[in-house]
């Protein structure tokens, strides 16, 4: 499966997925997503600043990934191991329900780790909803290490702040 970067023209595909993907989350009582973020704006603005990324298979998008530097506020409350370096962030990673088990949250990690390493970043930063175990096991898996909790407001349960160190 091929990543690549995803363009204007697909943006009533990542607009699909990401439904998808809400209507999932809530299938699962899990609230992390919701009707109001993903939102167009948010997928507008990715497309805009070209730093959304994903897989398409027959014309559909079916897993995408945000790498960035965008970090909420809330960010500067946490104890980050990479104080001094220059860490860059990942956003709104989803997976197609009927793709997941399948080995793509892996491959847009490790592609987003490789871009970043390229493009001279030091760190990795992400924060993902606690209540998403499958979510948080990828990370953790993965070597992210939870370095302290945010909350968000109409959310049910706080948000683990993750951070990896990237081996240049």
């Amino acid at each position: 499966m091929e990543i690549i970067p995803i363009q204007k023209a697909h943006q009533k595909s990542v607009l699909s997925l990401y439904k998808t993907v809400t209507k999932h989350l809530l299938s699962m009582n899990n609230d992390q997503w919701n009707l109001l973020y993903p939102n167009v704006f948010v997928i507008q603005s990715d497309l805009s600043n070209h730093n959304l990324y994903g897989i398409v298979e027959n014309h559909v998008i079916i897993g995408a990934v945000v790498l960035d530097e965008n970090q909420s506020e809330k960010y500067k409350q946490i104890d980050w191991n990479d104080k001094n370096g220059n860490p860059v962030c990942i956003h709104r990673l989803a997976v197609s329900p009927h793709y997941q088990g399948r080995g793509i949250g892996k491959l847009l990690l490790n592609y987003v780790e490789h871009l970043a390493i390229q493009r001279g970043y030091t760190s990795i930063r992400l924060d993902v909803y606690s209540a998403n175990e499958g979510a948080v096991g990828m990370y953790t898996k993965y070597g992210y290490v939870k370095k302290g909790e945010i909350e968000f407001p109409l959310r049910k349960y706080p948000y683990y702040c993750m951070e990896k160190q990237l081996n240049r």
